[in-house]
């Protein structure tokens, strides 16, 4: 995989730099690769690292990749926007490396892997209010 820095920019406001990478690979690279290979390049931790989309074009081994690279973990937990399950996930398994307990077992634990089961009593209630509003047009 190779990689090269395209655009990088300082965004003061946000206290982080907007970084757009061109990607050479063969198949679409994963977070893990494209957060190791940045820190080798920019020289930062993992933690601060938040890829923001990696896109390709159908039939063309390269990709552009944004990636925000906040100044602390803090910093990005307060000023990156709604963050999406796949980033969680993706924090998630970058601290479970780092305590060395990565393996299915732990990743069973995490609340965005364990589907929740929807409220029987809504379904009851919906099911309740369609009946009422049938029976009130019948008459």
């Amino acid at each position: 995989m190779e990689v090269q820095i395209v655009d990088k920019k300082d965004n003061a406001l946000m206290k982080r730099k907007d970084v757009q990478l061109f990607v050479k690979a063969d198949v679409t690279p994963s977070r893990n690769d494209v957060v190791e290979q940045v820190c080798k390049k920019l020289s930062c931790k993992p933690e601060v690292v938040r890829i923001k989309k990696i896109e390709g074009v159908f039939g063309v081994k390269s990709f552009s990749v944004d990636v925000e690279i906040y100044n602390s973990e803090n910093d990005k937990l307060h000023y990156s926007p709604a963050i999406k399950k796949k980033d969680i996930a993706f924090d998630n398994s970058l601290k479970e490396k780092k305590n060395g307990k990565f393996g299915k077992e732990n990743l069973s634990n995490s609340p965005i892997s364990q589907p929740t089961a929807p409220n029987n009593t809504v379904k009851e209630n919906l099911s309740q209010q369609s009946k009422q509003n049938s029976e009130e047009e019948k008459e």
